[in-house]
């Protein structure tokens, strides 16, 4: 990612901004058929990257897909 960002293929976005405490991420997509591939792929990415290691995870939150 680091090289895209330098290539100018990506762009930081939100560069200041810092969470602060434990918070929520959201990501929004319209009801329908389903997310763009890429929007699928970002938001598997997000919950990859964001997320705790299983063994700190509260099952009573977690990945919940709207239908």
């Amino acid at each position: 990612m680091a090289q895209a960002v330098r290539d100018g293929r990506l762009a930081p976005v939100l560069a200041d901004w810092q969470i602060v405490d434990e918070g929520a991420v959201y990501v929004v997509t319209p009801s329908g058929s389903g997310a763009a591939t890429k929007t699928r792929a970002f938001s598997d990415w997000i919950v990859a990257h964001l997320s705790r290691s299983p063994w700190q995870r509260n099952p009573m939150f977690s990945t919940r897909y709207a239908t």
